[in-house]
């Protein structure tokens, strides 16, 4: 060890345990909130919608 000296792959390896913390952290609120969508034979999909659930065949209103 090189008393203090941080290497270029510690502090990479930091950088990356950093940005993985961060970005793991729930978001508040809803994604689209107020948005509503529907299926394609008419059913009500703004629930799903805006709690941002990936659905192929939801139609944003």
């Amino acid at each position: 060890m090189q008393g203090g000296r941080q290497t270029p792959l510690t502090v990479g390896v930091a950088a990356v345990a950093l940005f993985t913390l961060r970005s793991s952290t729930p978001k508040a609120g809803t994604l689209n909130p107020g948005e509503h969508a529907h299926q394609a034979d008419g059913s009500d999909s703004s629930a799903s919608f805006e709690a941002g659930i990936a659905d192929e065949g939801t139609i944003p209103n």
